[in-house]
């Protein structure tokens, strides 16, 4: 059996999340990262994990799991370049962020030891 969506597709996902569900965010676009097979090992090709695009579709502000296929519409516009170069600069930003609250914690023990 073949999973239905590749890695770095756009994607729509459905605006209407079953009950148990409900806590999931929808009706939003996004880039497939991959399936929980892809991404942990196993055979579950029909749970898929996505990086959430803006709603201008100019940057990715979150990466959540587990969506299933039946939730999902590949968009007609696809653009594997733009995927790969949007999921970098998301990487680049979360790695800065974490970067920067690791220093900030680093001075702010420096500042606690000088106190």
């Amino acid at each position: 059996m073949k999973q239905k969506f590749g890695k770095l597709t756009f994607v729509q996902v459905c605006k209407e999340m079953p009950e148990w569900m409900s806590h999931f965010e929808s009706d939003f676009d996004a880039i497939v990262d991959g399936t929980y097979s892809q991404i942990y090992g196993g055979n579950d090709i029909d749970s898929y994990s996505l990086f959430v695009l803006s709603k201008d579709g100019k940057k990715i502000i979150n990466s959540i799991s587990w969506y299933h296929e039946h939730q999902l519409t590949k968009l007609e516009k696809q653009n594997k370049e733009l995927a790969e170069e949007l999921i970098e600069t998301y990487h680049c930003q979360l790695f800065l962020h974490r970067g920067t609250k690791a220093l900030t914690n680093i001075s702010k023990s420096i500042q606690q030891l000088k106190d």
